[in-house]
């Protein structure tokens, strides 16, 4: 089966129980695409999280994506997700 991968440029943000917040980030060079879940690369191995559980994804710090569940809390979530991807440097 073969994956794909997403973009350095892109973040990640997604549920994640345990973690400050509930909520983690994840930069796109740390992701693969399963056709059920992402595949998180992490210091310890992976880590799969479901897709129910993204809650906002960025491309060059701009919202291209929005779950349902925070509909509009999309900069809340993100911060301001185009300083912190090096996009403006």
């Amino acid at each position: 089966m073969m994956t794909a991968s997403i973009t350095g440029r892109s973040r990640v943000w997604y549920i994640d129980r345990g973690a400050p917040d509930d909520r983690s980030v994840a930069e796109g060079s740390d992701i693969s695409l399963e056709p059920y879940y992402l595949s998180i690369h992490t210091p310890v191995g992976e880590k799969p999280i479901p897709y129910r559980r993204i809650l906002v994804i960025t491309y060059y710090g701009t919202i291209i994506f929005e779950n349902r569940k925070v509909e509009g809390l999309g900069n809340l979530i993100a911060g301001n997700a185009y300083d912190i991807c090096g996009c403006g440097r």
